[in-house]
């Protein structure tokens, strides 16, 4: 459970730290102002290789890059993580095991 809240606070700072505004990361809109497909994309990507890393570090990694590739797409980094747990739950578990 460390780990998951290991991740979750790399997500938030994440969130704090990525520019553009998405000023309502709790709030869910369903206007075109998000970019579903690439939000999709980005979080499928990263499920792909969540289970290729070895390490904390590259687990750090695949998130910065996430973040990235989400950045624009009205969506958040905690909406992201979330994605990844619904989506990937077992690689999830497994990053969150890695030292």
């Amino acid at each position: 459970m460390k780990k998951i809240a290991a991740i979750i606070c790399v997500a938030v700072a994440l969130t704090s730290c990525s520019s553009g505004g998405n000023n309502s990361e709790n709030d869910y809109s369903p206007d075109n102002s998000r970019n579903t497909p690439a939000f999709e994309s980005a979080v499928s990507r990263t499920c792909t290789r969540l289970g290729l890393a070895f390490s904390q570090t590259d687990v750090n990694f695949l998130l910065q890059e996430l973040s990235s590739a989400i950045a624009g797409t009205g969506f958040s980094d905690a909406e992201a993580v979330e994605e990844l747990r619904v989506q990937c739950p077992n690689k999830v578990s497994y990053a969150n095991a890695l030292p």
